[in-house]
């Protein structure tokens, strides 16, 4: 995984779904994690965090992840408002665990796919 990051170029070849993804991915596998890696990607995913649904939650696991636990509730918070106008039971399920400081559940696919599915 880390060889396909470093051989491709990162603003030609990838979209933000395949960062965010990625992203997401990584934080799943802690023992896959290239810490530079994951730190590159969420610097890209972070420049759409305030306006698109994967990257927030993307951004809410990376806060989680650093232990600030109550900005990653309010990150969620805010994807659920966002998400109101198309509701999406996983990010529900999401918010639901970090409530319960319970794990988070997984995708049933790639993030992005199953945030529109």
């Amino acid at each position: 995984m880390e060889q396909l990051w470093l051989d491709e170029e990162i603003d030609g070849l990838r979209s933000v779904d395949s960062v965010i993804d990625l992203a997401w991915l990584l934080m799943s596998h802690p023992s896959a994690r290239p810490p530079e890696v994951l730190e590159q990607l969420l610097a890209s995913v972070q420049e759409y965090a305030e306006e698109y649904l994967p990257a927030m939650l993307v951004h809410a696991r990376d806060l989680m992840r650093r232990g600030e636990a109550d900005a990653a509730k309010a990150e969620l918070q805010r994807a659920l408002r966002e998400a109101r106008d198309a509701p999406v039971p996983w990010v529900h399920q999401v918010y639901a665990a970090a409530l319960t400081a319970s794990p988070w559940p997984e995708p049933k696919g790639l993030l992005c796919q199953t945030l529109w599915d």
